[in-house]
């Protein structure tokens, strides 16, 4: 039996009775470790829902920084540092689809 592709999806509750179901299908190439693409679906697929929260929490953020003058110079630069982690964040997202090796994975 030869593997040609991988399919992974998880569903997740949202709360108030929604849900949320993601998937990603990785084509496998000859040669590929079948377990190996499937953990890394399994990491994608787990970040994408993390990245919902993220976004939101992004878009709080940059309102702070884009109204410095209502909040305190404390809450600005938490703002502009958790702005930063978010965007490396979802750099590393990016990096989980694109990547081809679990090793070239920056953790």
């Amino acid at each position: 039996m030869k593997t040609k592709n991988v399919t992974y999806s998880k569903v997740f509750s949202l709360g108030n009775y929604e849900n949320e179901k993601i998937g990603v299908e990785i084509e496998i190439q000859d040669g590929d470790d079948v377990q190996k693409a499937i953990q890394e679906a399994r990491k994608f697929v787990e970040f994408n829902h993390k990245l919902n929260g993220l976004t939101s929490e992004l878009s709080q953020c940059e309102h702070v920084v884009k109204n410095p003058d209502d909040f305190t110079g404390s809450q600005l630069k938490r703002a502009q540092d958790r702005i930063s982690q978010i965007n490396d964040a979802i750099s590393h997202g990016q990096r989980l689809l694109l990547s081809a090796k679990e090793d070239d994975l920056p953790y």
